[in-house]
């Protein structure tokens, strides 16, 4: 009889430690999981905030510059355009 209680201690005893290892093993990858999830936020908002933001920053000043400049210059030619063609009419009408 002492012998079975002796055995049946161990088996007790082999059985909580597989529990406690597979407890810190869960432990481990919950916690595992959970960093990830908080380094890939991180990683999301310093690439958001540093690199996607200045590039769409960039993107948007250089389209509107360029809409801009292309208007400004297409009227400064017309202006020109028509300030020749007047000073020329003006030129005829006084021959």
């Amino acid at each position: 009889l002492f012998i079975y209680y002796k055995i049946r201690e161990y088996d007790i005893l082999d059985k909580r430690k597989t529990v406690t290892a597979l407890k810190a093993g869960e432990d481990r990858a919950i916690l595992l999981g959970l960093s990830m999830i908080l380094f890939s936020v991180m990683m999301y908002f310093v690439l958001y905030m540093f690199i996607i933001n200045y590039i769409l920053r960039g993107l948007i000043w250089h389209v509107a510059f360029s809409w801009l400049f292309s208007e400004t210059e297409s009227r400064f030619y017309l202006y020109r355009h028509k300030v020749l063609h007047n000073s020329i009419i003006k030129q005829h009408k006084k021959e």
